[in-house]
């Protein structure tokens, strides 16, 4: 069968498809194919939608991997369409499950390159201070900021520095430690 008729097929069917085939992902090579199949359907942000929600950790990995393909390829959505993605990225990253926590800090990692208003709204979380620090025992985010700052050019590329102290050198936009005001 090829991409038309699978996509044919899925207008046939509608969601069920996606969806039992979402039941059956098990590991990241079929999950992140699948995402890259998904986000070429007309049923893309329906699924995302409801798999971010998703407590199994395989189908929430595809709904924040593919919230991500969103962000990075889909120039038509408004930057407040990703706020509340943020914002539950922010209450729940540290609770969800090992695959699907990669998955948010990829699509906060996605959301944050998209422009200048949500990369600052990622890189400082909602009600941040000056005094907010920032610890290796947050997991996901000094990884993600070390990405956003390098990709911006705002640290050397080239540089061993960890993560952790990466974060002491955010541009002004952010709240975080050592910055100066």
């Amino acid at each position: 069968m090829n991409l038309e008729e699978t996509l044919n097929e899925l207008k046939h069917f509608g969601g069920e498809f996606l969806e039992n085939w979402a039941g059956d992902l098990s590991n990241y090579v079929i999950a992140d194919s699948f995402v890259d199949f998904t986000f070429k359907t007309p049923l893309a942000a329906d699924r995302m939608a409801e798999w971010t929600k998703s407590k199994e950790e395989w189908t929430g990995r595809a709904g924040w991997n593919l919230l991500a393909h969103m962000a990075m390829k889909s120039a038509n959505l408004s930057d407040d369409y990703f706020i509340p993605y943020i914002e539950f990225i922010e209450r729940s990253l540290h609770s969800s499950a090992n695959k699907t926590k990669d998955a948010m800090n990829s699509a906060l990692i996605a959301i944050g390159s998209r422009s200048a208003p949500l990369r600052q709204r990622a890189l400082a979380p909602e009600g941040s201070t000056k005094q907010t620090l920032i610890t290796e025992k947050q997991t996901a985010r000094p990884l993600m900021l070390a990405y956003i700052l390098r990709r911006y050019g705002l640290v050397n590329s080239t540089s061993n520095t960890r993560p952790s102290s990466l974060a002491s050198h955010l541009c002004s936009h952010c709240y975080c430690q050592n910055t100066p005001r």
